[in-house]
């Protein structure tokens, strides 16, 4: 296609396509740039949005979900508004005096100066240190039993359980006619909780404790305590254990303390906190799926659970005892009376008696015989407690007359009654719950009770085995460890050797070269007792019927003529079962059931 024809501007003349001069005028012809060329541009595509409502969707759904997660976690941990508590006053170090052991806070200008915490040594492995603070109490929701006369009072040293226990003397001020005592604080429960009461006088209280947290001391008149009457819920045959306190091999005089402090735990952690079973019966022959509640042989994991507590917790801090002589029966009665009025809780009592002995030396010594037990409820003048050595009772109480408490009638273990007759205790201590002792810790052992590991570690070492071959021409002797579950037929048992033919040959080894070993069949029946006589080794020959075998074997130690529990350990050995495969007629006919199972999970 042919361009379209130029003219000059000036003349008009026609211009050939590339003049740059008017031939006609002369002038210059005025180039016009071409226009610039065009380059495509590469629009790219425009992306496809995929799910972008979704990706949106998901971002508005995390925030909700973190902003829920977020309040469900301050509403889980916020602290409760059982008090209404001022900003915090910390006492400041310098005027925190220490000497031997005793700190002491000497601040005018602060509500506890006077307050004196004295640390027994060795109480702490380590140089402590220990820090004061307050919070004024501006309202609580107690009721008008709950008198605060000290504001919330805060010592911290790291949340170390001491190893002894230290005496905390508090400035007071109360009337002859009022009562004061101290409680633990749970900011965030809102619960309070008894700490043991030694001395009382108008200006001081001395108080006893084996940790720290928060704390207040409240007062009533002695008048509102008189007739106090609580039942705390907690009742023998439901809420105790199901055994006997016997003692075991760690704890030869007795687990009283680990029994109460255990069920104690039981109630209020599980039944009351989480909704469980009541204690008694739950772990009656472990887990093994019958019940066997009058046999308590082979209740091997809560002895085992109540004696790791008795020996870990209590046998450490029993020197406590010796301060006990400070505490009048008035104060421990109206000790357990206050403490129930507020908590509506079961608190723990410590019976004792004093007795001549003499010592390695031939030395004579007095010497302290306790037991422990669980006060459940205060009625009129009496303490209405559960005794280890009485378990399911519930007709035993404490009676306080005239001002004191009458002396109450039990035994440091059942052997001991059974031997020589009740034991009668005149010193009656009020020691509440955990002040003395490391609550978490019971609550651990409790964990491998579950796992099936109660006494782990503490306990003497055994194994169970049974003699699977023997080769006649070599001698060689085979033996397996023996399971919980065992299935054999009449061939099995014959490669034993023919004399063995339909028997079992179990053997048992343990470190301790004196103990026994009881054989139990059909759950409960005793077939024979053995001793080892200097060896570490045991063996049984037990004849096998067709069908499930169901054994038990008691384990325990012998030490100075003394026999003490050890274990119990069953094995079902299902022996030469018919074959039932197929069509059959008839009805089940129920032989034999042990006694059901009284508590289903």
């Amino acid at each position: 296609m042919n361009a379209s024809p130029k003219f000059c501007k000036h003349c008009g003349a026609a211009l050939p396509p590339e003049a740059r001069f008017c031939r006609g005028c002369g002038q210059p012809v005025e180039q016009i740039a071409p226009p610039p060329a065009r380059v495509k541009k590469s629009v790219p595509r425009p992306k496809r949005r995929r799910g972008g409502c979704c990706l949106g969707c998901l971002g508005v759904l995390l925030v909700l979900a973190l902003g829920v997660g977020g309040l469900f976690f301050w509403w889980a941990n916020r602290p409760s508004d059982m008090l209404t508590l001022g900003g915090k006053e910390k006492v400041s170090p310098r005027r925190i005096v220490s000497a031997e052991g005793v700190l002491t806070v000497n601040d005018p200008g602060s509500p506890i100066n006077g307050l004196s915490i004295q640390v027994p040594e060795g109480a702490y492995e380590k140089d402590t240190p220990f820090t004061l603070s307050t919070r004024q109490i501006k309202n609580h929701q107690f009721g008008p039993g709950f008198n605060p006369i000290t504001p919330l009072i805060h010592v911290e040293n790291g949340g170390a359980f001491a190893a002894d226990a230290m005496t905390v003397s508090v400035p007071i001020q109360i009337s002859p006619d009022e009562f004061a005592m101290a409680f633990f604080y749970d900011e965030k429960t809102g619960q309070l909780e008894g700490m043991p009461l030694l001395e009382l006088t108008s200006d001081k209280a001395t108080l006893l404790t084996s940790h720290f947290s928060d704390f207040v001391i409240t007062k009533i008149p002695f008048a509102e305590l008189a007739d106090t009457n609580v039942d705390t819920g907690f009742a023998p045959g439901m809420d105790d254990w199901q055994f006997i306190n016997y003692g075991s091999t760690i704890s030869p005089g007795g687990h009283c303390s680990g029994q109460s402090l255990t069920a104690m735990w039981y109630y209020y952690e599980k039944y009351l906190g989480a909704g469980e079973r009541r204690l008694y019966g739950r772990y009656d022959n472990n887990n093994y799926g019958f019940s066997t509640i009058d046999f308590q042989q082979d209740d091997s994991w809560g002895q085992h659970w109540a004696s790791v507590v008795q020996v870990d917790q209590w046998n450490k801090g029993i020197g406590v005892f010796r301060l006990w002589g400070l505490t009048s029966d008035m104060l421990t009665w109206y000790s357990f009376a206050y403490a129930m009025k507020l908590t509506g809780e079961p608190q723990y009592v410590s019976i004792g008696r004093y007795v001549q002995e003499q010592d390695e030396q031939g030395q004579e010594k007095t010497v302290r015989k306790g037991h422990a037990l669980i006060v459940y409820k205060v009625e009129g003048n009496r303490l209405w407690v559960a005794d280890p050595n009485y378990p399911g009772e519930a007709n035993r109480y404490i009676s306080f007359e005239n001002g004191a408490f009458q002396p109450y009638a039990s035994g440091e273990n059942a052997r001991d009654i059974a031997a020589h007759g009740v034991r009668v205790y005149p010193e009656i201590a009020y020691i509440a719950k955990t002040a003395m002792v490391d609550w978490n810790k019971i609550g651990a052992q409790y964990q491998k009770l579950l796992e099936g590991k109660a006494g782990e570690g503490f306990f003497p070492n055994y194994g169970f085995s049974y003699l699977a071959e023997f080769n006649p021409a070599t001698g060689d002797s085979i033996w397996k460890p023996l399971p919980e579950i065992l299935e054999l037929n009449e061939a099995d048992t014959a490669k034993t050797s023919e004399a063995y033919r339909g028997k079992l040959v179990a053997g048992i080894n343990m470190t301790p070269k004196v103990y026994r070993v009881t054989l139990y069949e059909n759950g409960t029946d005793l077939v024979e007792t053995k001793q080892s006589a200097g060896s570490n080794d045991l063996q049984f020959i037990i004849p096998l019927k067709v069908g499930v075998n169901e054994l038990g074997f008691l384990i325990e130690t012998i030490k100075d003529n003394e026999v003490s529990y050890t274990d119990f350990r069953r094995v079902r050995v299902i022996y030469e079962l018919p074959d039932l495969s197929g069509s059959w007629e008839g009805t089940w006919q129920v032989e034999q059931a042990f006694n059901a199972q009284r508590y289903i999970e």
